[in-house]
């Protein structure tokens, strides 16, 4: 199974020291690049920033936000529901 997570919920496990469990329950931990980059750059120094920098499994990626969601919802969220879409 495939998971596809926003920065905060990425925060919040990494800041618990719970990133881990994501490689355990998923196959695949898909993370669009925008949504790394707001954790790991714009976040840099900040809880969570450096436990995803660290973590080598996660699969990041570019992908296009979906542009029916585009200026209604924040850049990451909107990048979720091209990969749930995805056979």
């Amino acid at each position: 199974m495939i998971v596809v997570p926003d920065a905060g919920p990425l925060i919040y496990i990494s800041g618990a020291g719970q990133l881990d469990l994501l490689r355990l329950l998923y196959a695949d931990v898909v993370v669009p690049r925008i949504v790394y980059e707001e954790v790991t750059l714009a976040g840099a120094g900040l809880t969570g920033s450096a436990e995803v920098l660290a973590a080598g499994w996660l699969r990041v990626v570019d992908h296009a936000a979906d542009p029916t969601l585009t200026g209604r919802l924040d850049a990451g969220t909107v990048t979720a529901p091209r990969w749930t879409a995805a056979p």
